[in-house]
């Protein structure tokens, strides 16, 4: 489950969860701009720009974070935060 669950973007947080590698999404906008936090696996490979043309492909520009954090986290970190 994400860590934003009553956000109004939940189907971009579900675009990102659905990657291969991507444990958690946190999707909001603030005025005009869309964001997005993303808990990432420590060894995966794509970009911030690959995960940005992924979303503007399946969802559309409108519902693709413009500004986007992303956060490498290991196998430890994950189980110490279950």
């Amino acid at each position: 489950m994400s860590a934003c669950a009553f956000s109004d973007h939940a189907e971009t947080e579900r675009f990102f969860t659905a990657v291969e590698g991507v444990y958690e999404a946190c999707v909001w906008a603030r005025g005009e701009t869309l964001l997005a936090r993303l808990l990432v696996d420590e060894n995966a490979t794509m970009s911030c720009q690959d995960l940005k043309q992924a979303c503007a492909l399946a969802l559309g520009e409108s519902r693709t974070p413009s500004l986007m954090l992303i956060e490498r986290v290991g196998r430890l970190c994950r189980e110490q935060s279950a």
